[in-house]
């Protein structure tokens, strides 16, 4: 009993659980697909890429000590910069997820950003966090001093007093790692809050999107109140899918009836309460399993339904007439079916 009264006082005084960002060690991607420009290559972590080259970016298997997986960026192919094109690596933190740090009040509390990073390319990145509404930010800098060698990070952010910050489920800050944005996206200075909208970084620093053959890497990335920086938290595999799946789901193994000939139907209950109704999409037209006799994949023509925050009730249109009758059993195989809620 002393343990668990020990735990739950560690917890409440923030031991647990401080980590305001999600699948900071990217171990999780459930969507499962390299990215070439806009788009999420692990969960929770958005990238763009405006770029006439070629850029992949992927979950890798190369990592610091302790963590088994980074987020990469490699460039094939640099491109041209245009002042109006995004290289950015992002994440977008529930406002209710930061609502106790008091932004935007005079009680502010400072943000230490931490993080391990790798480059063939050494010298001077930015970053940059913002505000709910994306009219104020914060930039960063910091210097990778060897190639190919895993550094750590930290980045004290401090509080900010004034601007729009949300409380609720809508965007609380977005933090952003710049790898070679235009000037639009350059804020004029490092190292306190300005009134500058959609920065992501600062004007002097690396731009490895357009270094062909460059490659970049990070993972371990922390957000934490207070300015020290803590080991990385690590939680539990299962409780992260859960964070996770907060924002986005591919299905699980879902059972169904068939309405008709060609239609059938199934009601998906989310394995977690999702961050809003989530928008709902075909993820793999080839993934479903008739359940009655086996007989095989059939690909989906058509999808139609609702969700709320709590499950979806799906109606899909078989690619072919499978003969079905009313009440038929169905079965939707796993990852078929997308449902989006991200920031």
């Amino acid at each position: 009993m002393t343990n668990a009264v020990n735990l739950a006082s560690a917890a409440g005084t923030g031991f647990a659980f401080r980590n305001r960002i999600i699948n900071g060690d990217m171990r999780i991607d459930q969507r499962g697909n390299a990215v070439a420009t806009t788009g999420f290559p692990v969960d929770r972590w958005q990238t763009y890429a405006f770029n006439t080259g070629s850029i992949t970016r992927q979950i890798s298997t190369v990592a610091p000590a302790n963590f088994t997986s980074s987020l990469s960026w490699v460039v094939g192919t640099a491109g041209t910069r245009n002042s109006g094109d995004a290289y950015i690596i992002q994440q977008a933190v529930e406002a209710y997820n930061i609502a106790d740090t008091n932004q935007g009040t005079a009680n502010a509390l400072p943000l230490t950003l931490s993080f391990w990073t790798r480059s063939s390319v050494t010298g001077l990145y930015s970053g940059a966090l913002s505000n709910s509404t994306n009219d104020r930010c914060c930039a960063f800098t910091y210097t990778i001093n060897a190639a190919n060698t895993w550094e750590y990070k930290t980045i004290i952010i401090p509080g900010d007093t004034t601007g729009t910050w949300y409380t609720d489920n809508r965007i609380g800050t977005l933090v952003r790692f710049d790898l070679g944005s235009g000037s639009t996206f350059q804020a004029p200075s490092a190292g306190s809050w300005l009134a500058s909208a959609n920065r992501s970084g600062i004007a002097g620093t690396v731009s490895l999107a357009q270094t062909t053959g460059a490659s970049f890497y990070l993972t371990g990335v922390q957000l934490e109140v207070g300015s020290v920086a803590t080991p990385f938290e690590r939680r539990l595999i299962g409780i992260e899918e859960l964070f996770c799946q907060r924002y986005f789901i591919r299905n699980s193994r879902i059972s169904g009836i068939w309405i008709n000939a060609q239609m059938f139907r199934c009601t998906y209950p989310f394995p977690t309460a999702m961050r809003a109704a989530p928008s709902i999409s075909i993820w793999d037209s080839n993934g479903y399993h008739e359940w009655w006799n086996q007989t095989g994949y059939f690909g989906i023509s058509g999808l139609a339904g609702s969700a709320s925050v709590l499950s979806a009730d799906l109606i899909m249109t078989s690619s072919v007439n499978r003969g079905r009758t009313f009440n038929d059993p169905a079965l939707l195989e796993t990852g078929v079916i997308a449902m989006n809620a991200e920031l």
